[in-house]
């Protein structure tokens, strides 16, 4: 088993789960605007998604059982 870290999972005010720092390098050079959807977020806050992270991590456990 590898020791990689999971980048963190955030839900942005568009209801979809990123990677938060490709988020936040996508909304800077896009002027905050969804990558989804390409309309403006109504917030620039970031909320963890912790269940994404933990599907992930369980995934990753699965992969290398």
């Amino acid at each position: 088993m590898t020791a990689r870290t999971l980048p963190p999972q955030v839900v942005a005010s568009d209801g979809h789960t990123y990677e938060r720092e490709a988020l936040l390098r996508w909304c800077w050079a896009n002027s905050w605007r969804s990558p989804k959807t390409g309309l403006p977020l109504e917030s620039r806050l970031l909320v963890p998604n912790h269940h994404a992270q933990t599907q992930a991590r369980a995934s990753e456990v699965r992969e290398y059982s």
